[in-house]
């Protein structure tokens, strides 16, 4: 960091560091409403390297601290990820939906008649994986996507599985 210009001008806008003892701008220090200069009594680098080395020591606390944060504010949170997904990465998902479109054309149409038989009530979606017998969310699995409407339906970790069977080969049926 270069060396502050200590005129009279800038002094005011000086305080040193408790940890460091280094004398700093205010702006290297974080504002604190307690403190009668509203700043923090060490500066950014000393307090980040601080809080670091405590959460290092006590992972169980910051956890904690994190769960009780995401209790509290659990709608707030889901608002910005919602309003995130809608402005900063709209762009790039349509480009990665539109590249895979084009190197898989065949799959698109399957899922996209899929999802227009299920909408229409001409297929109806299990609540329960046909491989394990799990209950809840399910997914439909092609063997075939020439043929659109054979699925089978599972859960993810049963889909994932049917994956890499079909990928190496070794898939049955």
């Amino acid at each position: 960091m270069p060396e502050p210009d200590l005129d009279a001008e800038n002094v005011v806008d000086m305080k040193a560091c408790s940890k460091c003892g280094q004398v700093k701008l205010l702006t290297e220090f974080y504002g604190d409403k307690r403190a009668s200069d509203g700043k923090c009594a060490q500066c950014k680098v000393c307090r980040n390297a601080a809080i670091q080395s405590y959460q290092k020591q006590n992972p169980e606390k910051k956890r904690q601290r994190v769960a009780r944060y995401r209790e509290r504010n659990l709608e707030a949170i889901r608002e910005k990820g919602r309003r995130r997904a809608r402005t900063e990465d709209r762009e790039k998902k349509h480009a990665r939906l539109r590249r895979w479109r084009l190197k898989y054309p065949e799959r698109d149409r399957a899922h996209w008649t899929l999802g227009r038989a299920v909408a229409a009530g001409k297929l109806v979606k299990p609540d329960a994986c046909s491989r394990c017998g799990g209950v809840g969310k399910v997914q439909a699995h092609h063997h075939d996507y020439a043929k659109p409407l054979e699925v089978e339906w599972l859960c993810k970790l049963c889909h994932v599985a049917a994956d890499v069977e079909r990928r190496t080969g070794s898939e049955k049926g």
